[in-house]
């Protein structure tokens, strides 16, 4: 019994009519989703059948499709701060590209590149020169295990 619950949507569509339900739709010139969207907006209106079938469209359509979305829109604006990321601060390099695509020209066509090799040049510049201030620097004292402080004396 617990297999075919898994199965139900296979099962369900051995009796279904295929086809039935995008054939009503299409003569009252609609989606099969817009038309049972309208169907389950005014059941009194349509047969116990064409409202099984529209219930049915609606259980087994992709979550993408266009009355999920607007379920998700709902959502979001229901509660739009719990689905809002926060925004990380810029990192050096989006700041300095920023700063050098200020300095470019509106009009320049290759405006982002033109900045970008800015940006590259500056770095260039000023990375070479950490680098040298970094090798001057004194090392870091290093972990060193009990066992080597043990062996070493002129470690402690």
């Amino acid at each position: 019994m617990e297999h075919e619950d898994n199965k139900w949507i296979q099962m369900a569509m051995k009796h279904i009519k295929k086809g039935a339900f995008t054939k009503e739709a299409l003569k009252h010139h609609e989606t099969p989703m817009e038309y049972a969207k309208e169907v389950l907006e005014h059941p009194e209106q349509h047969t116990l059948k064409t409202r099984k079938r529209a219930q049915f469209a609606v259980n087994v359509q992709a979550h993408d499709a266009p009355i999920h979305k607007e379920l998700e829109e709902a959502k979001h604006e229901l509660a739009p701060a719990a689905h809002k990321k926060a925004k990380r601060a810029p990192s050096a390099w989006n700041t300095l590209v920023k700063k050098h695509l200020e300095m470019v020209p509106k009009d320049s066509p290759n405006r982002m590149l033109e900045a970008v090799r800015m940006a590259k040049t500056e770095k260039e510049k000023h990375g070479s020169s950490k680098a040298a201030h970094e090798a001057s620097a004194k090392p870091a004292n290093k972990r060193v295990s009990k066992k080597k402080m043990d062996t070493q004396p002129d470690m402690k």
